[in-house]
C-alpha cells in the first residue's frame, strides 16, 4: 500500500515551493535587466509604494524597487503559512511517534 502525503503537508510544502519558484524568476528577471513596462507606475498609489523609502532603501534585495515590492507581498503572502504548516507538521509527528511508544 503506498503512503501518501496528507493535505496539510502538501499545502505548506507548495506554499514553500511557490515562493522559491517565484524569488527564482525575479532574480533571473534582475540578472537580465528585464521589467515589465507598466504605464505610469509613479502617478498612482502602486507607483508611490513602490518608491517609497522601505522599497528603495530598507528593503533592497533587487534594484527594481518593483520586484522589491513584489518580493515583499510574497513574503508576507506565503512563508507564514508555510512556516507555521511545517511547524504543525513537526509537531504532529512528534506527538505521534511519542504516542506509538
Amino acid at each position: 500500500m503506498k503512503e501518501t502525503f496528507p493535505a496539510r503537508r502538501r499545502k505548506w510544502i507548495i506554499n514553500l515551493a511557490a515562493f522559491l519558484v517565484i524569488q527564482f524568476i525575479f532574480f533571473l528577471f534582475h540578472l537580465t535587466g528585464w521589467y515589465p513596462a507598466l504605464r505610469d507606475i509613479d502617478g498612482n498609489l502602486f507607483g508611490k509604494i513602490a518608491n517609497s523609502v522601505l522599497f528603495t532603501e530598507w528593503f533592497t534585495p533587487y534594484e527594481v524597487p518593483l520586484y522589491n515590492l513584489l518580493a515583499a507581498f510574497f513574503t508576507i503572502a506565503l512563508l507564514p503559512p508555510a512556516f507555521i504548516g511545517a511547524v504543525k507538521d513537526l509537531l504532529s509527528q512528534e506527538h505521534s511517534n511519542t504516542s506509538e511508544n
